[in-house]
């Protein structure tokens, strides 16, 4: 998982004013001025004007939001922890059927090649080395795109 998504966003504060020059329009000569005002936030909290609002509304509701907040950090954490877990045990499950599977291509193309069938083991012996070859090439390959995907700057 790339960086950005790991680091935690702080709220930001902005007000905006969207007109600041009085807007008349020509069927109301009446000097009104219209300003509208705007505020917002990103972020998991909101910023701690309004956090500490919520304590007016719900008894203790600031510590609660930062609980559920902290509560939500360690999921994602477990989460995160598991899937890394999950991908390594693939990742060797796959290498250990990859060598039984080639192994047994090996073990026959040498009891055929014993035997008197040099065609024939000669052909799954070729099979056998190309599909690793191409396993292994196709492997590093992608191993490669996923590493600059994630840090497109080290190039």
């Amino acid at each position: 998982m790339s960086e950005n998504q790991n680091s935690q966003s702080f709220p930001e504060e902005s007000t905006e004013q969207n007109t600041e020059e009085p807007q008349t329009s020509d069927n109301n000569d009446s000097g009104v001025v219209k300003k509208s005002f705007g505020f917002g936030f990103s972020g998991p909290l909101p910023p701690p004007s309004i956090l500490s609002q919520n304590d007016e509304i719900v008894p203790n509701g600031a510590e609660r939001i930062m609980q559920m907040a902290e509560q939500q950090l360690q999921h994602r954490i477990e989460m995160e922890k598991r899937l890394v877990e999950e991908d390594t045990r693939q990742g060797a499950r796959g290498q250990n059927y990859a060598l039984i599977v080639s192994l047994v291509a090996f073990a026959s193309a040498v009891i055929l090649g014993v035997t008197g069938n040099e065609t024939a083991a000669t052909i799954i012996a070729g099979i056998d080395i190309i599909a690793l070859a191409t396993v292994f090439i196709v492997g590093k390959t992608m191993a490669l795109k996923a590493k600059d995907l994630e840090d497109p700057d080290i190039n």
